[in-house]
């Protein structure tokens, strides 16, 4: 009887033995786990948010900067067209009728370069005012709303 008292009691301390054990390496694996996961994530997402922030704002910069060179383009034409006319009145006027729009190239009220003919010519031809812009595959992504 003493033998199984013995016996039963070293099995009982053998399964406390394999249960702290167990609960021993269950515990390690979640630690490790969760603290590889837990911190890690969050700072590959915070540098993640970081960049998409850094490319919002150089996407912003590139924006402004070419509306702002449309912008300065439409004042230097206007003021070209501004320049050559005044060219062409003046040559109308200072100038004798023979020479004067021959041999200066200015005739009257056409200038050489008219940009709403321009514009009419690519609106005829869609795909001339669009055939040499390539957009990225990424921005082509943004543009149409879908996930990158």
């Amino acid at each position: 009887m003493t033998e199984t008292v013995g016996q039963a009691g070293m099995e009982l301390w053998v399964l406390w033995l394999l249960a702290f054990l167990l609960g021993l390496a269950v515990g390690a694996a979640l630690v490790f786990a969760l603290g590889r996961v837990g911190p890690g994530r969050s700072r590959v997402q915070q540098e993640l948010e970081l960049s998409r922030q850094e490319m919002d704002r150089y996407r912003s910069s590139v924006d402004a900067h070419f509306r702002k060179t449309a912008e300065l383009f439409e004042t230097m034409s206007s003021h070209y067209r501004g320049i050559y006319q005044h060219m062409a009145e003046g040559a109308q006027t200072l100038c004798q009728p023979d020479e004067g729009s021959g041999r200066l190239g200015f005739s009257g009220d056409a200038l050489p370069f008219d940009a709403t003919s321009e514009r009419d010519a690519t609106s005829e031809r869609p795909e001339a005012a669009t055939a040499s812009v390539q957009l990225p595959p990424d921005e082509v992504v943004r543009r149409s709303g879908g996930a990158a």
